[in-house]
């Protein structure tokens, strides 16, 4: 008898189109600019990398110079030592490393090349690190010391004076 029956209109998607305009405009700019930080952040990363691979070699070309130079000491010496402070300090930073000692009788210089750790796919990116030392040497001092004014070696003031 007298019931009411509410009339069912269909639901018109192109009409929430319409309504707005800005409707999945995050979703593109999410794709846009996600992989543009991403980027921007390895780049980042990798001058890190490289900037410390740079320091790393030079400390260990300085470890190495310093080792080599030592008193009755060889290149040998100052290489292993290159070798062990790269491999204590940065076993995966730096593969494919190679440490070179050159000693003379008055210098030695070691030169530090290797490649470094890379984030960014298709890089490739090296550091080539070198340092000098003196050679340290043992020279024999005269017994037939004077100061400058031409008397031994006694200390003046102990006189008194």
């Amino acid at each position: 008898a007298g019931v009411k029956r509410r009339a069912v209109t269909q639901h018109d998607p192109a009409a929430d189109r319409d309504a707005d305009p800005d409707r999945g405009s995050a979703t593109t700019e999410a794709v846009i600019i996600v992989p543009i930080v991403v980027l921007l952040t390895m780049v980042v990363v990798q001058f890190v990398l490289v900037w410390h691979g740079r320091h790393v070699a030079q400390a260990a070309a300085q470890t190495a110079a310093r080792s080599a130079a030592a008193y009755q000491a060889t290149a040998v010496v100052g290489q292993a030592d290159g070798d062990a402070y790269l491999q204590q300090v940065g076993p995966n930073l730096l593969p494919g490393r190679t440490v070179r000692v050159n000693r003379d009788a008055t210098t030695v210089t070691v030169t530090v090349t290797a490649d470094v750790l890379t984030v960014i796919p298709f890089g490739s990116f090296s550091v080539d690190e070198s340092a000098t030392a003196p050679v340290e040497t043992w020279t024999a001092v005269s017994r037939e010391f004077s100061n400058a004014e031409g008397s031994s070696a006694a200390n003046p003031s102990a006189d008194g004076g």
